[in-house]
């Protein structure tokens, strides 16, 4: 049967074939499998060892509550960790870090310091614990990797000691750059009122006596003047009225002092004849007292009529009544002596005595004379005085009624006055406000940046120091070494079915057809190795595998499998290292 009448016998094989196969190159397999496991045994104990320490960071709360002293620092705790994060992974914060814990050393000496930066920031990571919200985390850990267990706990140590002083530090300087913020606004603020407080003193001072709030105190003084006028006007009419009235007083009192002089001079002429003394219409003569007092009644009468019995007119000319009255007696009385005669001087009533002419009179005539001129002279007095009151009071109601004037002006400008000043009140209340809102904030921020230089307020602690690593976290020895030597059986595996396939062989009756007999099974026959050069090629090329003698290949698979156990059993316990 050739080759191509036995691939079409065998269709697949069987799970018989492919442990025949094995147990057929199990040398082969073994050696492979050997091989394969101390090499990557080798390899896997020569990888170095990585070591990590890890550091947890707590972020404390502010201590006093924020309804008393709220903190000026509001950023989220994830922002404000990567901006850390890039402040402390940046170049020079690493470069010196490196410096001060020598790290790298042997990297230094090949590779750029970009390189080595770049590398030690691969090595450090940074995250929130994980079991709390990520916004309100209350803590976060510090992660570093490296090869030397002591280096690795100092460098995280380190870095939690950097994460909590820029912490601060940040803190602090936002607290102070925010309250010299608003020192400079605030000053720029209490400016700004200052000149609004100028503007609005300059407008009240310059519109004085029309502000809005003056309205009522202009209204009284408008009324006030008005009824000043009002009195003015009365006073006025009341002087002309007694004025009138003085002047016919005046009038009668020279017709009197007429009379008076002309009756003194019919006197004298009937004494110097002898005859009786009688008026001109041969009615019995009335005496001045008597005269004067009917005069008086009368104009009392007028009075009466036209004015009430309290009007200071009628008050008066009642009492001149009763003064005339008891002239009238004591001039009865008077009569009633003996009559003296005498020189007097008789009084000119047009001059009021200034023109005068020496007449033989009684004394009586003489005192009545006397009466009347000096009457005369008081009514002239009060006449002058009238006119002195009548001038002063039109005077004052033309002061008046410029006063009264100029505040209706004031009173009329208040609209006008209004609108503007309540704009200026306006612009000055809100700078007020504003200045105000900005000096609580102020304060506020005073108080937290006095939080921050306290540390009463939030701030990171180490929670949990970072501790010498026992234990690398990788490579895992272990599962490489098994992930090595399952590799190493399977491509021994691989290998030794592969070459079981090239020589292309049945491996058992079980390959054959089910309708085919087997008459009979030949053992393998092994050749001498004279005899070996005189087999056909076909024969030698089915027993490559046999060409050592089957003790030595045994041999030489229990020396392999003592060797790579050994050799893994001395990586295991430490006796060997690279």
């Amino acid at each position: 049967m050739d080759a191509v009448e036995q691939r079409q016998i065998r269709g697949e094989f069987m799970p018989l074939s492919i442990l025949r196969a094995v147990w057929k190159r199990k040398l082969l397999i073994l050696s492979t499998w050997l091989v394969i496991s101390i090499i990557g045994a080798i390899v896997v104990y020569r990888l170095p060892a990585v070591y990590q320490a890890r550091s947890v960071i707590l972020i404390e709360q502010q201590r006093i509550p924020e309804r008393y002293v709220a903190p000026t620092v509001n950023e989220d705790l994830s922002n404000r960790l990567n901006r850390i994060s890039q402040q402390i992974l940046a170049y020079e914060p690493l470069l010196r870090l490196i410096e001060e814990f020598n790290l790298y050393e042997s990297e230094r000496t090949r590779m750029v310091e970009e390189e080595i930066v770049q590398m030690l920031r691969d090595k450090i990571s940074v995250s929130l614990v994980q079991g709390w919200a990520q916004r309100n985390a209350p803590a976060f850990q510090i992660v570093f990797e490296g090869d030397d267990p002591s280096v690795v706990a100092q460098v995280t140590n380190r870095l939690s000691t950097l994460f909590i002083d820029e912490n601060l530090r940040t803190r602090s300087n936002q607290a102070l750059g925010t309250a010299e913020f608003l020192t400079n606004q605030l000053e720029d603020f209490r400016q700004e009122v200052e000149r609004q407080e100028e503007l609005l003193r300059e407008y009240r001072t310059r519109n004085m006596g029309e502000l809005p709030q003056q309205e009522r105190v202009l209204l009284s003084e408008v009324q006030r003047l008005q009824g000043e006028i009002v009195r003015c006007d009365t006073d006025v009419e009341r002087a002309r009225q007694s004025k009138i009235l003085y002047e016919n007083s005046l009038t009668s009192a020279q017709n009197s002092l007429d009379m008076l002089r002309q009756m003194a001079k019919e006197q004298a002429r009937a004494a110097a004849s002898g005859q009786p003394v009688t008026t001109s219409s041969g009615a019995i003569r009335l005496t001045p007292e008597q005269t004067e007092l009917n005069r008086a009644l009368e104009q009392l009468a007028a009075l009466e009529a036209r004015y009430s019995d309290s009007h200071p007119d009628v008050i008066r000319g009642r009492s001149q009544v009763e003064v005339l009255r008891q002239r009238v007696e004591a001039a009865a009385k008077a009569a009633a002596e003996e009559p003296q005669e005498a020189e007097a001087t008789i009084p000119s009533a047009a001059t009021g005595g200034a023109d005068s002419e020496k007449i033989p009179i009684s004394s009586d005539m003489a005192q009545s004379m006397a009466r009347e001129l000096d009457r005369i002279n008081q009514l002239q007095v009060q006449i002058s005085l009238l006119d002195d009151d009548i001038k002063a009071a039109q005077t004052r109601r033309q002061e008046l009624v410029g006063r009264l004037g100029a505040e209706q002006g004031r009173l009329g400008r208040i609209p006008m006055h209004e609108q503007e000043l309540s704009k200026v009140v306006r612009d000055y209340d809100i700078s007020v406000r504003n200045y105000q809102a900005l000096l609580d904030k102020r304060i506020e921020a005073d108080l937290a940046s006095e939080l921050e230089t306290r540390q009463k307020a939030e701030k990171f602690t180490v929670l949990e120091p970072a501790r010498l690593p026992e234990k690398p976290i990788r490579p895992d020895r272990e599962l490489l070494m098994l992930v090595t030597c399952g590799a190493g059986l399977v491509v021994g595996c691989l290998l030794g079915f592969g070459t079981e396939l090239r020589s292309n062989v049945l491996l058992g009756e079980w390959e054959l057809p089910p309708n085919v007999a087997v008459l009979g099974q030949v053992p393998m026959i092994q050749l001498e190795p004279d005899s070996a050069a005189a087999e056909p090629t076909g024969a030698r090329s089915g027993r490559s595998t046999s060409r050592l003698p089957k003790r030595a290949l045994i041999a030489s698979s229990v020396i392999l499998s003592v060797a790579a156990l050994a050799v893994a059993t001395s990586f295991y316990l430490g006796w060997i290292s690279f």
